[in-house]
C-alpha cells in the first residue's frame, strides 16, 4: 500500500477535511447536474487549493507528490468513487 512521507500527513488530513466538508455533501448533485461547481472552483482558488495543479514557473505549486494528496483526498471524500 502507498503511504505518504511524514511531511504530507498533516496537509493531506486537511485536504481530506476540506473534501468532507465541501465536496462529499455535493457530489451527487455536481454528478447528476453534470454542471462545473463554480462556486467550490472560486472558493479552493480563494484558499490556495488550486494552485497545486497551477505549475511552478506561473506561480503555482505544481503538482507532483502534492497533487496525488489532493486527488487521495477528493477520491477517498467522493461518494461516487467508493466501488473504483
Amino acid at each position: 500500500m502507498f503511504e505518504f512521507i511524514e511531511e504530507y500527513e498533516s496537509l493531506l488530513r486537511t485536504v481530506r477535511d476540506v473534501a468532507e466538508k465541501f465536496i462529499k455533501p455535493r457530489a451527487r448533485e455536481i454528478e447528476d447536474s453534470d454542471e462545473f461547481p463554480l462556486d467550490m472552483a472560486k472558493h479552493f482558488f480563494k484558499e490556495g487549493y488550486l494552485q497545486v495543479f497551477i505549475p511552478e514557473q506561473l506561480g503555482g505549486m505544481g503538482s507532483g507528490e502534492i497533487g496525488l494528496i489532493f486527488h487521495e483526498a477528493n477520491c477517498s471524500s467522493n461518494p461516487l468513487l467508493e466501488d473504483s
